[in-house]
């Protein structure tokens, strides 16, 4: 097949790879893989025997165009909600494998340590929020260079997205409980994303504004959205 030719375009090869359930195939398959009577693992992890069937063609990509972009199609497919529940958690096995490789916590891939990930790719990442997507921000944050401080931010904001803090279900008092500017740290998504909540600028607003406050409300889902 087409796929055999590791002279073809890489970004064709690496969209054949996720798009037809060749890095992760059927849960039939994945089954067999499975070692007879091993207890069912609360982690999923990349069986071995994918990583030596696709690595020369991961490290080809890798070697053309960068690994990141197989990082771009499977954080589209984790996004997708017509996609299998079990063939999202291995796609983000397979992020989390790729991660490792390219910050050098991992031999089982050879891939450049100059992958060139930044806070554009961390926004396309982070585009379409689910517990999957959120529980990857930890490799996003190493590969992107993301501080402590900007990840516990953009995890609460996730977490808000993604309804633990539903105003439906919150009684009164917490509903109405309210924020400062300076609780939501609106700059550091600014300088994160440059999102629209950049325009509340604390270090630039006067006392009145940077008083101003803010309800459960008005950290509904759009805000994860909006970065």
């Amino acid at each position: 097949s087409e796929i055999s030719k590791l002279n073809a375009d890489p970004s064709y090869v690496a969209k054949i790879l996720v798009e037809q359930d060749l890095l992760v195939p059927d849960q039939d398959f994945l089954r067999s893989l499975s070692k007879e009577g091993a207890e069912e693992e609360e982690c999923v992890e990349v069986p071995r025997i994918l990583i030596s069937l696709w690595r020369p063609f991961i490290e080809a990509i890798d070697a053309k165009i960068g690994a990141k972009c197989l990082i771009d199609l499977l954080v589209e497919k984790i996004g997708c909600d017509e996609v299998d529940e079990t063939v999202r958690e291995y796609c983000s096995a397979w992020v989390v494998e790729l991660a490792e490789s390219m910050l050098g916590h991992s031999d089982n891939l050879k891939l450049r340590k100059d992958h060139g990930c930044n806070e554009d790719n961390l926004h396309t990442w982070l585009k379409t929020p689910n517990r999957l997507v959120q529980m990857l921000l930890p490799c996003f944050s190493s590969l992107t260079g993301l501080s402590k401080k900007k990840v516990g931010l953009v995890n609460k904001l996730m977490s808000a997205s993604l309804g633990e803090f539903d105003t439906n279900k919150k009684d009164k008092s917490e509903k109405d409980r309210v924020f400062s500017l300076e609780d939501l740290e609106v700059g550091l998504v600014n300088k994160l994303m440059s999102a629209s909540l950049g325009e509340f600028d604390t270090n630039k607003k006067d006392k009145s504004e940077k008083d101003r406050v803010f309800s459960l409300e008005d950290l509904e889902v759009g805000l994860v959205n909006k970065l």
